[in-house]
């Protein structure tokens, strides 16, 4: 998960961060060895990625999800699970607010 941090961090086009930083959550899934579960959210995220709008794309969003991918993972590896819940929650709170503001924009 790290590596793909990285690799959203380096590359120059927002559209690719993005991406990578939607595959990290597929990766956290994998690692969380809950087949339903992780299936059940791979399929919310593809209905609401037609949702993520330019705000998803900026500069400032991005360093958000970066900031916030990597104290997620700096939980998990201290084995901080609530923390790392909590922080989960707080992240995905803030993305559906996004996705919201462009859905009422439609």
């Amino acid at each position: 998960m790290s590596d793909i941090s990285d690799q959203a961090v380096e590359t120059p086009d927002p559209a690719t961060s993005l991406a990578l930083h939607n595959e990290w959550h597929g990766a956290l899934r994998s690692a969380a060895h809950n087949q339903t579960i992780a299936e059940l959210m791979d399929r919310l995220d593809a209905q609401l990625r037609v949702y993520d709008a330019e705000e998803a794309q900026a500069e400032s969003n991005l360093q958000q999800i970066e900031t916030e991918h990597r104290d997620i993972l700096a939980a998990v590896h201290e084995g901080h699970a609530e923390h790392a819940r909590l922080l989960m929650i707080a992240h995905q709170s803030r993305t559906r607010a996004l996705r919201i503001a462009a859905m009422a924009r439609c």
